[in-house]
């Protein structure tokens, strides 16, 4: 009797065991995923984030781009404006 009862409560300790040592690892599983799912966010974080600077970028170099060329229109109006005047007034004299 003593014996069966000795093995027993040896196999319900090491069931005991098993099941703590499943639980750890489901826990290690779980930490790990959601490691990785705050990675992933990260990432996608830093992505939209350099993705938003590059817009605000190439938003930023088309209005330079559009600045410049209406300060050369400008330039070219007021180049035209002085060759129609000294014409005028080469016809003058």
């Amino acid at each position: 009797m003593k014996a069966a009862a000795s093995t027993k409560r040896e196999f319900e300790e090491e069931e005991e065991e098993e099941e703590e040592e499943e639980e750890e690892e489901e826990e290690e599983e779980e930490e790990e995923e959601e490691e990785e799912e705050e990675e992933k966010k990260k990432k996608r974080r830093r992505r939209r984030r350099r993705e938003e600077e590059e817009e605000e970028e190439e938003e930023e170099e088309e209005e330079e781009e559009e600045e410049e060329e209406e300060e050369e229109e400008e330039e070219m109006e007021e180049m035209e404006e002085m060759k129609d005047g000294m014409l005028t007034m080469m016809r003058l004299k």
